[in-house]
């Protein structure tokens, strides 16, 4: 279970870096999409809302539903175990990343936007990002919503789907009542 939160975060923290939406204020346009998360194969299904509060994933892993929060004003994220009653805390500093007005990670060497497209009705910017350690990633980036709405690396494919603006209950960046937090060993 620890081996698949810790990728669970890993890919969510991940995309998080590697948007733009993250600015202080979080995202400019509030919406809610299903997301689709493919890795070997394998295909992740679940929930994505956004706000200038936070954002929330909803899905399942290994038979289990889990919650990713980032919460932006009380700088933390939450990794909710719902079938266990309890959640992890860890501190989340927007600061710290150099990413957050770029599609592509830090971590990437160079970056180029090759051109503009249509995804799922929305105009979206296409990039490629060289990385640092290799390999290029393709980045639908959408600048009205200020994130990446497809990402490419590596055989794995992370896409916001069904994407609709509206506005996000601000309950659903905080982690629900009677969920006991525990201490993620490590961290």
């Amino acid at each position: 279970m620890k081996k698949d939160l810790l990728t669970l975060i890993a890919v969510a923290m991940g995309i998080l870096f590697s948007n733009s939406a993250l600015q202080a204020g979080g995202f400019p346009v509030s919406f809610q999409a299903d997301y689709v998360n493919i890795v070997d194969s394998e295909e992740e299904k679940g929930k994505y809302y956004a706000g200038p509060e936070g954002m929330r994933m909803e899905g399942m892993m290994d038979g289990e539903a889990q919650i990713l929060i980032v919460n932006f004003s009380e700088s933390v994220s939450w990794m909710v175990m719902k079938e266990e009653g309890m959640y992890f805390e860890m501190p989340f500093n927007p600061e710290d990343s150099e990413a957050y007005t770029n599609p592509c990670p830090a971590l990437s060497v160079n970056q180029t936007m090759v051109g503009k497209d249509t995804l799922h009705g929305r105009s979206v910017e296409k990039w490629h990002c060289e990385r640092a350690r290799g390999g290029i990633g393709k980045v639908w980036f959408d600048p009205r919503l200020k994130t990446s709405i497809r990402v490419e690396e590596d055989g794995s494919i992370f896409e916001l789907r069904n994407i609709r603006e509206g506005s996000v209950s601000s309950d659903l960046f905080q982690v629900p009542e009677g969920y006991t937090r525990m201490s993620l060993p490590g961290m």
